[in-house]
């Protein structure tokens, strides 16, 4: 009865995306009912969350649009999911690196991801810098302790 890849398609019509041609996602499988259209749609359907409800009150395109958008969430999210693997690794990495290399960094994880951790950054400056003035003051309070002395003065 029709074909996927002929660039039409039961209940054609308005849509979010073109569909004319475009056969994306679709086998190149003949059906000859609607009912063996609905018989392959229905259990896809239900793997990717769509209630039994919806899936009746929705038309084909409308499936075929929301079984679309689940298939861009997961890609998504798997790429979401490599990049956070290899950062990780990466991390690993750095981590055992300064095990047996002196001079290697480890990156920290506002300079990773400065778009989410700007205030810990801001925070750990701060932090780092009220460090250096305090070490500072003590190198400062000892070299002064040792100049008075050698002077005789008074070390209060």
């Amino acid at each position: 009865m029709h074909e996927h890849n002929e660039g039409k398609w039961f209940f054609q019509g308005e849509s979010t995306e073109p569909r004319a041609g475009s056969g994306q996602g679709r086998s190149k499988r003949s059906y000859e009912t609607f009912t063996e259209l609905i018989n392959e749609l229905y259990p896809i359907c239900l793997d990717i969350g769509i209630s039994p409800g919806l899936f009746h009150e929705s038309t084909i395109d409308e499936l075929i649009d929301l079984i679309t958008s689940h298939g861009r969430k997961e890609e998504a999210r798997q790429k979401e999911n490599i990049v956070m693997n290899y950062m990780l690794a990466r991390q690993i990495g750095e981590n055992i690196a300064v095990l047996f290399d002196k001079n290697a960094k480890v990156t920290p994880v506002w300079d990773l991801y400065p778009d989410l951790f700007n205030k810990e950054k801001e925070i750990s400056e701060k932090n780092a810098r009220e460090a250096e003035m305090e070490a500072y003051k003590a190198k400062f309070t000892a070299f002064a302790y040792t100049v008075n002395s050698k002077i005789g003065g008074d070390n209060r």
